[in-house]
């Protein structure tokens, strides 16, 4: 290179195995190599959760209880239960959308095997210790319910 011309710094975002730059470098003799192995910096999964955080605990309600646990979720009223697979994640704005399912019981005796249980998608805000969800079963209204943290409301079985 000519006398007052700089040599170039070689950054390479992506070096994984640094085999491309290893291949360029006799022909741009850069000064300086900086690899960065993006893989290792921000995985798919870690994009798809940026500014998200896993909903722990239990929140409760007027005759409602639901557990969040790594697991997933489990929902319990007087009369219905509902479960959410896998963990529940709520974004920067504090929402969250989950499927699992729910279902409904009524009083007196119950089938030993009941029905197939009907899916349901779940859909929550979280603003402080309150949890406002919401529970859409296919053919049956939709559900809201104001939960708060740490609250463990009795619950009185369907008779």
């Amino acid at each position: 290179l000519d006398a007052g011309i700089q040599q170039p710094c070689l950054i390479d975002l992506g070096a994984g195995n640094c085999d491309k730059a290893l291949a360029l470098m006799p022909h741009i003799k850069p000064c300086q190599y900086v690899p960065v192995d993006i893989s290792v910096v921000l995985s798919p999964t870690d994009a798809a959760q940026a500014g998200t955080r896993e909903l722990n605990g239990t929140w409760g309600g007027d005759r409602t209880i639901i557990t969040f646990g790594k697991t997933g979720a489990q929902v319990q009223s007087d009369c219905a239960e509902g479960t959410i697979s896998g963990p529940v994640r709520i974004n920067a704005a504090g929402k969250f959308v989950a499927k699992g399912t729910f279902q409904s019981f009524g009083g007196g005796p119950q089938a030993a095997e009941p029905a197939q249980v009907p899916a349901a998608q779940f859909g929550g805000h979280v603003s402080g210790k309150t949890l406002i969800l919401t529970i859409k079963v296919k053919g049956s209204p939709t559900q809201s319910l104001t939960l708060r943290e740490g609250v463990r409301p009795k619950l009185v079985r369907c008779l």
